[in-house]
């Protein structure tokens, strides 16, 4: 009864041009929002912004998954979504996958092996054995420490596959 008498005298004092228009605006928002998708690609394609890879687009999940993980100081999770994630940036930029016998460090020199400025990974493939294969735990300053060399070469690599992308346009 009360909720009657409130919205009555609120309707009441507002023109009807202006819930039109009110109701105009909020369907426009809530089809602009269910298509937002295909209009963020459209926009995209309009104005040339470069697209994502899927393999950018996994980098960019696991590192919000590792930031969230060391936020909670859950290291070892972390760590161990960091080599995961390096993994997928070794298949994506350069190429490389690892072998099913092959250990996580025979991996991380065959990485450095192929570029030679990711040789501070040694320290992430550290971390990452002690992480998965004992019970040790891991610091906060450890973690930021292999994180900030990861970061390094994730860096590294996104700089060189865009000039590559560069050049052949």
């Amino acid at each position: 009864m009360v909720l009657n008498i409130v919205s009555n005298l609120i309707l009441a004092q507002i023109s009807p041009g202006l819930i039109l228009v009110a109701l105009i605006v909020f369907i426009i928002a809530a089809v602009a929002y269910y298509y937002r998708d295909a209009l963020r690609e459209l926009y995209n394609e309009r104005f040339g912004v470069p697209q994502k890879s899927i393999i950018q687009q996994q980098i960019e999940n696991d590192l919000v998954r590792m930031r969230q993980l060391s936020r909670e100081q859950n290291f070892k999770e972390a760590t161990i979504v960091m080599w995961q994630t390096l993994q997928k940036a070794a298949a994506g930029y350069l190429g490389m996958r690892r072998a099913p016998a092959q250990t996580p460090r025979q991996f991380t020199v065959q990485i450095i092996a192929a570029n030679p400025t990711a040789s501070n990974l040694r320290s992430v493939v550290t971390l990452y054995e002690r992480a998965r294969y004992s019970d040790l735990p891991i610091s906060g300053h450890e973690f930021n420490q292999a994180f900030a060399a990861f970061h390094q070469f994730l860096t590294s690599m996104a700089t060189t596959k865009a000039a590559e992308e560069a050049e052949a346009e």
